[in-house]
């Protein structure tokens, strides 16, 4: 993956902006191809939600949703800057803005996935912010996704069962809210400077998904309170150094 990044990284970080525009646009209707396969027999359900592609083997299975985000920020991107001029006129701020992403947001949210969809809802909103949207137009988005999440929880157990968890912690410490008692376990067991590098006790079966969602807990227990505050420093100086680098761009 580290020699993939790095091919890919060299590889955009030398392509022309017009490269990048048609580029944006083949990855927008590429993540839409990705997004229904998850829809067929190459689907692959995971928690509870089919939104995982699996091409023949374990190793070749992956999230389109993931590769959906960076899509809609790249073409994104290409069109706002088209539209620069126009973008005081709402037709042209959301069209074709708003259909085209949010045809994305809906692949996802039939998924079943409401996080990914909070998150992909979330990064279109600040899209639209950053350009300068009329905050009317934001508060009735905003208003209208806040109903669908509502809307998807209400009508799931399963949604329903970690958001009354979290208004009550202390309730079923073995079934819904233990992943995340394990995690603060896992943090309190760090201490101030941690049990070592690969000195983690509760990634050995204790916390499910140590590898992937709960990372920065087997982190926490391992590196200590010191360890894992350079790692927010870290995650804190590559979004800044992005930010910067795009408020310096033309």
């Amino acid at each position: 993956f580290m020699v993939a990044g790095l091919i890919g990284a060299v590889f955009l970080a030398r392509a022309s902006l017009r490269s990048l525009q048609v580029m944006s646009w083949a990855a927008l209707f590429l993540s839409y191809g990705f997004l229904i396969l998850t829809y067929t027999s190459l689907g692959v359900n995971v928690n509870g939600n089919k939104n995982w592609v699996e091409l023949g083997t374990s190793l070749l299975r992956f999230q389109p949703a993931e590769f959906a985000k960076l899509a809609v920020i790249m073409w994104a991107g290409t069109i706002f800057t088209r539209k620069q001029r126009k973008l005081d006129d709402p037709a042209h701020l959301l069209i074709p803005f708003l259909p085209l992403a949010g045809l994305v947001l809906l692949l996802v949210v039939f998924q079943g996935d409401m996080g990914t969809a909070v998150i992909i809802a979330a990064i279109q909103v600040v899209l639209l912010l950053v350009v300068g949207t009329p905050k009317r137009v934001l508060l009735a988005l905003g208003g209208a996704g806040l109903l669908g999440m509502l809307a998807m929880t209400v009508t799931s157990a399963n949604r329903m069962r970690p958001l009354l968890a979290f208004m009550n912690p202390g309730h079923d410490l073995e079934g819904t809210i233990m992943q995340a008692t394990v995690g603060v376990y896992a943090l309190a067991t760090g201490g101030w400077f941690g049990t070592g590098i690969g000195g983690s006790r509760q990634k050995w079966g204790s916390l499910p998904e140590a590898h992937t969602d709960y990372i920065y807990a087997v982190i926490g227990e391992e590196l200590g309170l010191f360890g894992a505050l350079l790692v927010l420093a870290l995650f804190f100086i590559l979004g800044f150094a992005g930010i910067r680098v795009a408020m310096r761009s033309e």
